[in-house]
C-alpha cells in the first residue's frame, strides 16, 4: 500500500491533506481500544503485543482507500471475543471508526468494512 497523502480540503492558503498511513493507525486504535475484538494476524504472523504501528507488520489486517465520490473506505480483518455479540460490536466498532474519521478529516463519508476471521481467544 502506497503512503500516499489524501487531500481532505482546500483553503485560501494551501491545500490540506492526510496520509493514508495516519488514516490506518486511527482505525487500528479504535480496534484496539474496543472490548471483544483485535485485530487479525494469521497465525504465523501474530504478535505477543499488537501496537498502533501493526500495519507495518500486517500490511492487509487494515486499508483505507478514498472512493471517486470522496468515501472513505475502510477494511478491517478483525477477530471477535467468543462471550461478544457480534452484530453489536461490529456496530460499535464501526461507528467508533466513522467518528474518528470525521474528528480527523471533517468528512461525514465513511464506510467501515469489516471482515470477521475467527474467534479471539485471550484476554480480550
Amino acid at each position: 500500500m502506497a503512503n500516499s497523502i489524501i487531500q481532505i480540503a482546500t483553503r485560501s492558503a494551501g491545500k490540506i491533506g492526510i496520509s493514508r498511513k495516519a488514516l490506518t493507525q486511527i482505525a487500528i486504535s479504535q480496534i484496539e481500544d474496543t472490548p471483544g475484538v483485535e485485530l487479525y494476524f494469521p497465525p504465523e504472523k501474530k504478535p505477543k503485543k499488537v501496537k498502533a504501528d501493526a500495519q507495518k507488520e500486517l500490511p492487509e489486517a487494515v486499508t483505507v482507500a478514498v472512493r471517486h465520490d470522496g468515501t472513505f473506505e475502510v477494511r478491517a480483518k478483525i477477530n471477535i471475543g467468543a462471550d461478544v455479540n457480534p452484530a453489536k460490536v461490529c456496530l460499535t466498532l464501526q461507528e467508533k471508526i466513522a467518528t474518528a474519521f470525521y474528528l480527523a478529516t471533517e468528512r461525514k463519508k465513511v464506510e467501515v468494512l469489516l471482515d470477521i476471521k475467527g474467534i479471539a481467544r485471550g484476554n480480550r
